[in-house]
């Protein structure tokens, strides 16, 4: 299959890249060479490339960035992918596209499910929400995988999310500060194999959440950290109020996944004991 993979220099573009099969003709060009902004040259490389399928997991991620510039957010995260999703449905190239627990409003207590009626309250996830209503009204047979917190090792890792902050803090023996955000951290490595697991399921359609097993606050996931790595560094609460709005929570779980014979992934602490092997 050709497989044009949008975003290989993110975290889960890179695992997707190394977990690709041999057989498969994977085309990851950087966003000099395609942006997504760029629908014209998108539909051109799709053409010249005999493109199969298309998995973006390119897009503007950093919270407070999309609140400077909300324009660049929704361009990047929804109008965008929406148009790129529309030239693959035009042209018969499946279309995989990221999304986030954060469209949700963070006010129930339990992991939301596919079913769960978005809200978001900051204009990332607002952007992220936007983009799935787009490129489902434009492609019907479009894949939305939403998840959280993606982790794993990568260039841009340590520091550059949450829970690389948290591994980088402790592996440092320095003290860990937290807000008590829930979620479900994924591990890009068990998140790629995922999609490329079901990459000929074209039956595999709409809203699907792909996340590893478990709902916990970012304190939780810190204390599940550094128990592995048998480290007694201090954790502490942070109460200061965040300058933007964030969801309380925004973990998630699938109800889709027995009815379409998937397989569950594995749960966040065997997934975070495989991911730390990379680390140490």
């Amino acid at each position: 299959m050709k497989v044009l993979v949008l975003g290989r220099n993110g975290l889960l573009g890179s695992y997707l890249v190394s977990n690709s099969e041999r057989k498969d003709k994977i085309f990851t060009p950087s966003r000099n060479e395609l942006n997504i902004k760029d629908t014209q040259k998108f539909y051109k490389f799709i053409k010249e490339n005999s493109i199969e399928m298309c998995v973006n997991v390119s897009g503007v991620t950093n919270v407070y960035l999309c609140e400077t510039n909300v324009e660049e957010a929704f361009k990047v995260n929804a109008y965008a992918p929406a148009e790129c999703a529309k030239i693959c449905f035009d042209n018969s190239v499946r279309f995989i596209h990221l999304s986030t627990g954060f469209v949700f409003d963070g006010k129930k207590n339990e992991p939301y499910t596919e079913s769960d009626t978005p809200g978001p309250v900051n204009a990332y996830g607002g952007s992220k929400y936007r983009g799935e209503l787009f490129i489902l009204r434009e492609n019907p047979e479009a894949l939305i995988i939403r998840t959280d917190e993606i982790f794993g090792r990568g260039a841009s890792t340590l520091g550059h999310n949450i829970i690389g902050y948290i591994i980088n803090q402790i592996l440092g023996k320095k003290t860990v500060m937290l807000y008590s955000i829930k979620t479900s951290p994924t591990y890009a490595n068990d998140l790629a194999k995922f999609i490329w697991s079901i990459k000929e399921r074209k039956d595999i359609k709409g809203i699907l959440h792909a996340v590893n097993r478990g709902s916990f606050t970012y304190f939780e996931i810190a204390e599940t950290i550094a128990k592995l790595l048998k480290s007694n560094v201090t954790l502490r609460k942070r109460n200061d109020v965040l300058k933007y709005k964030i969801p309380e929570n925004c973990s998630l779980e699938s109800e889709r996944f027995e009815d379409l014979g998937i397989p569950e992934m594995k749960t966040f602490e065997e997934a975070m004991k495989e991911c730390l092997k990379e680390f140490l």
